[in-house]
Parts: C-alpha cells; structure tokens; sequence
C-alpha cells in the first residue's frame, strides 16, 4: 500500500508488523511516518511512536536510515523539551554509527535544518556534546561524519569549544584509513573556518595525502582544496605537487584535476604552470579527461596569457580527428572562448585555417556548434558569407526532422545578433520565415523567438515591413495551431517593449481570440494575457 493511503486507524496493524518481523514492514512503517506525524498528536509521537522506533528498528537496514533522516525535521521543532531531544540525538547518533559514509549526505542535510531552528548555545550545549559520543566508537567512518558536522555546528561557538574539534581532528587525521580521510577532507571548508591556524588544518589533511596509495583518496584532494582555493594558494604557492596530480597514473585523478581545477587557477600565482598542465590533459588517451580539460580550460581562458595558450591550434586539430564527439564540441567550445578572450592572440591566424571546413563537413553537430560558438566571434571578413550560408542551409534542410529544427533554428538568432553578422540577418529572417507555418508546434516556436531576437537587432520598422502583417494574419484567421504558436511571438513581441501603435495592435489581436470560439485558443490568450500583467 502507498502511504499516501495510509491514516491513523492503520498505525496498530503496522506496529504489529514491525513487531512480527513481516518483510518490508519497517520500510512501510517509515514510509507511513510522515502522515501519522501530522495526524498522530506530538505527545504519542514522542512517548509511544519513537520509544518503539528506538527498540524495534534495525537502523543498520540503508533503507530505513534514509527514511529516517529524512523525517527527523518533522520531529524535531524549536521548543523540543531538550530531554525529548537527546532521544532524537541519540537516534542520530546510531543511524550514523550504523551506515557511515552511506549516510553522509542524509546527515548534513538534517544538520543545515537544525542550524535555521536553533541558536548557537545550543549546539555547544546539546548538539556538539551529543556528536561527540560517535568519537569513542570503532567505526571511522562515523567518527570522521562526526567531526565533520561538529564542524559545521562551531560556526559561531567560543574558540575553546572550536580548538577541541581541531585537537581531536588532528589526532584522527593521522588514521590511515582512505575512508576516514576521504569523508574529513569533504568537509575542508569548515575546519578551516574555525581554525585560527589554517595551515597546520593543510598539512594534516592535505599534504601528507598527494602521495597516497589509494588513488581515490587523492582524488578528493585537489576537489577539496577546489572549494578553497583563496586560503590554499595564499598557503602554498608552489603548484608543483597538484601538477604532479595532473600527470597521475590514474585517469580518475586526472580527470578530478581537469575539473576542478578552474578556482586554483584564478588564485594561484603560477597560474601558468597550471594552464600548461590543463593544456596537457586536452591531449590525454581518455575522453573523458580530455572532455572536462577542454570545459575547463575553456572558463579559465581569460586568466592566461596568450603564449601559455600558443598550442590551441594543435589540440583543436587533434580533437578534430577524434571519434568522440562530445571532444569535437568541447574543442569548438575552447575555440569560442579563445576568440572572446584572445581574438587578437597570433595563435587565431593558425585556428582559422580550420574554417575551411565549415565549407566541406556536412555534418549538422560540428556546423551546429561552429555557428554557434566561433563563427559569431571572428573578426568581420574572416569568413565568407557564402561559406556561412552553406552551413546555414546545411542546418535547415531537416524538415523531415524537427527536433534538428528546433536546435538549427536558435543558433541562426545567434548568428542574427552578432555584430559581424548584422547584414546578413535579414537574408537569415527569409530563410526562416516560412517555419512560421511548420506543422510542427516547436519548430513555428522557435521561428518565432527568431524574428523576435532579429527586431531587437533590425528594429520595429523592419519588423513591420517583413512579418508583423502575417503575424496577424495567423493570429486572426490561422488555424488552431498557427494561432497557438503566434500567440506565443505577439506575447514576447508586447515583452520587448515595441513602440505604442504596435503594441496596441498587438494587444488587440491578442484580447480578441478571448471570445474565440475554439476553448484552447481561449485559454492560450488567457495565459499570455496573465504572462503580460505580471510583466507589467
């Protein structure tokens, strides 16, 4: 039964099932809790329900923990006897205890809950001291979660308070166990944030673990420092060991460089040598750290100098050649990035003879993404435009299918307001204008949008002169889905502000259809209708 169907006359037959042991019938129990929370008075909750949560679950079932977590907030309220409390605290304690890393997340989740419902002072009286208890028990998985949420708890507790976590952090860091570290360095950020010596925090969780064994362990490292990089790079400016990281054996830690990199970059004074390490993984035997190398390397761009970037050509070339084309799209990516942040970089002369490609690939990815991310970035002449019109005609001959349309169609708005390209917008408006009467909703829709992204180029005149009369030919006499359809540009037409005639016009068109005679149309000028007063 769906606990959506259950109420409170069912609550003794569950008990009952728990009690006998039935399959599934604490997973039933949990599920149901939520409801009998609402229906179930606060008293009974607390001196009958979670009394038998507390004797007759099995906390170490994933399942159930979960499940718990996740109905604690509806438990624990501002102005919980504080007894009643530790028995909520005790069965956090044992979930954790329990289910370990399995239950990490769980945990935090419930721990950012408690942190909006209670001051401080009762964290350093109740909650920390509660937490602490995991600290004396064998499973490091549950002692380092401990830690970590003592952490988050210390925020605003008095440095006494705040040096004992760090005392006990130092002293279980030197645990060798990969889970234990794994789980202390996750929480980086918050032991740095009480600690009033940030660097001993680095050499005890950080340092020692570049060289570690387990590859997974230094994987989390460079994820770790990623999320501070301010205070790392002020710490240690010698970059050498993440390089190290980067030329790893293992591609996962290689990987975990290439995409996480991007903040030490921007804090890092050898920021060059990162770049030049990020460049060497756009080349690396897996595609997938090749893919997050190129993404990254394409935000961080703006960060490096031109000659650290000199060997873009050869990797765009490269990738070109590969068969993944999530590589292909990643280097197109890089390339757009280039043009934004380096169009006058000697290495561009080098990247354009790749244009000539766009002249002889017909194929609709690579056009796509070229038309959308390099092509509306070079430099006026830099390309024919009648090399341009091949790739554009290329896009759109997929009447046949439309899901293509729909993504061909958005990139000619792109190439519609590029400064380069103004000129060539009008001749783009008349090869789209006749998928304003697709048979396709999406397709008319996505014309749509196009003429009106071009009226924010070509203004409301050219707009007049070329497609505003069949817009309100559509939106008068069209069928029912040409009308759907154009309901939808009048309505993000009237957004952009036109100049009053129009928008009266407009307007008009658009209130006549609320007496139309077919429903949907009704309802469709409703809505757009109630999109513009909320607008306005």
């Amino acid at each position: 039964m769906s606990s959506a169907f259950f109420g409170q006359n069912d609550l003794p037959g569950l008990i009952e099932d728990v009690v006998y042991k039935k399959e599934g019938s604490q997973e039933r129990f949990i599920e149901a809790l939520p409801l009998f929370l609402v229906e179930v008075p606060h008293e009974q909750v607390s001196k009958q329900i979670l009394p038998f949560i507390m004797n007759w679950f099995d906390f170490g079932n994933l399942r159930v923990a979960k499940a718990l977590f996740k109905c604690i907030p509806r438990l624990i309220q501002p102005g919980t006897p504080e007894t009643e409390l530790l028995d909520y605290l005790y069965l956090i304690n044992e979930l954790i205890r329990q289910n370990g890393l399995f239950i990490e997340k769980e945990a935090n989740v419930l721990i950012e809950y408690l942190m909006t419902i209670y001051q401080p002072e009762v964290f350093d009286s109740i909650f920390i001291p509660s937490l602490e208890r995991i600290l004396f028990q064998d499973n490091v998985e549950a002692v380092a979660i401990s830690l970590c949420l003592q952490a988050r708890l210390a925020i605003m507790s008095p440095q006494e308070k705040k040096q004992n976590i760090i005392e006990n952090l130092i002293r279980i860091s030197k645990n060798p166990s990969t889970i234990l570290n794994i789980i202390l360095l996750s929480s980086l950020q918050h032991f740095l944030s009480i600690a009033t010596d940030e660097k001993m925090i680095i050499e005890s969780l950080v340092y020692p673990n570049f060289r570690h064994p387990d590859p997974k362990l230094r994987c989390r490292i460079i994820s770790a420092i990623s999320t501070v990089p301010d205070k790392y790079m002020s710490i240690y400016t010698d970059v050498s060991p993440l390089i190290r990281l980067s030329e790893d054996e293992s591609w996962c830690v290689r990987y975990s460089f290439a995409r996480t990199v991007a903040p030490l970059i921007e804090y890092s004074v050898q920021k060059e040598r990162l770049g030049l390490a990020l460049l060497s993984l756009c080349k690396d035997s897996v595609p997938e750290v090749r893919t997050s190398a190129l993404n990254t390397l394409s935000k961080v761009t703006k960060k490096l100098s031109a000659e650290t970037l000199d060997e873009a050509p050869n990797i765009f070339e490269q990738c070109m050649r590969n068969p993944s084309e999530t590589v292909r799209d990643s280097a197109i990516r890089l390339w757009g990035s280039l043009l934004s942040s380096h169009p006058n970089a000697p290495f561009q002369a080098r990247l354009c003879r790749s244009l000539q490609l766009l002249g002889t690939v017909a194929v609709f990815g690579f056009l796509h993404k070229m038309l959308l991310h390099v092509v509306p970035l070079l430099p006026a002449g830099t390309l024919s435009l009648e090399t341009i019109d091949r790739a554009v005609n290329t896009l759109l001959d997929n009447e046949d299918r439309p899901t293509l349309l729909v993504k061909a169609i958005p990139v000619l708005s792109t190439l519609a307001m590029a400064k380069n390209l103004t000129n060539y917008a009008p001749a783009l408006a008349q090869k789209v204008k006749p998928f304003l009467n697709s048979s396709v909703f999406a397709v008319r829709c996505a014309a749509g949008n196009f003429f009106v992204d071009c009226t924010k180029v070509l203004g409301w005149e050219w707009a007049c002169d070329n497609y505003l009369n069949d817009l309100g030919d559509m939106l008068e006499v069209g069928t029912t889905p040409l009308r759907q359809s154009a309901l939808r540009t009048a309505t993000a037409l009237l957004v952009e502000k036109p100049p009053i005639e129009i928008a009266q016009k407009l307007r008009e068109m658009i209130d006549n259809l609320l007496v139309c005679d077919v429903a949907v149309i009704r309802a469709n000028a409703e809505m757009c209708i109630e999109k513009l007063n909320m607008l306005h």
